[in-house]
């Protein structure tokens, strides 16, 4: 893939509780794609006010997701500069607390709402594309019985296309796309 990725692993239910909300993974991926930005430039990169994004960038630099990286600016123009702690979000190997579980559940179904306002946006524009090489709204679903040797391999696949998406940052020729993915286990 050429770049080398940065993992952090969540761990404490604080991690946990600041992933959850989707404006929040709209931030952290925000920076991660921007680098070093102002509460101001997070604003403008998510379509958001400033107001309403200090509250939610203290609780994802409290919780180490974000990370202080200097201040531009004099005097009362000063404002700080937040950095993503890195590329990609993992979570921790073993059972976690129910409340854990919980957010990561409430994380996804926000990027699924997110997803669905965007692309139904999209199609309802005609900006949308849905067939061809240029495609760029997909959806699809698909139940399928796997051994643990081929979930391996969707696992391994999947992490390659966050390989080469994540961290891409904006640069001319470039659009911001959107990628949801769920995986889940079905209680037969």
């Amino acid at each position: 893939m050429g770049r080398e990725q940065k993992h952090f692993e969540l761990r404490t239910p604080e991690h946990f509780r600041a992933i959850a909300s989707p404006v929040r993974r709209q931030i952290f991926f925000a920076a991660v794609n921007t680098g070093p930005s102002s509460v101001a430039d997070l604003a403008e990169k998510t379509g958001r006010t400033v107001t309403s994004l200090y509250r939610h960038v203290k609780i994802l630099h409290d919780a180490g997701l974000l990370v202080e990286a200097g201040s531009r600016g004099e005097g009362r123009e000063r404002e700080a500069l937040y950095a993503a702690r890195a590329n990609r979000l993992t979570y921790a190997e073993g059972k976690l607390p129910k409340a854990s579980r919980a957010a990561i559940a409430r994380g996804i179904a926000g990027d699924l709402r997110r997803a669905n306002k965007m692309v139904s946006a999209a199609l309802e524009s005609g900006r949308g594309v849905v067939a061809g090489p240029d495609r760029d709204a997909w959806g699809g679903s698909s139940v399928a019985w796997l051994t643990p040797a081929q979930l391996r391999e969707v696992n391994e696949h999947l992490n390659a296309i966050y390989d080469l998406v994540e961290g891409t940052p904006e640069r001319p020729g470039t659009r911001p796309l959107g990628l949801v993915h769920v995986l889940y286990p079905i209680d037969p």
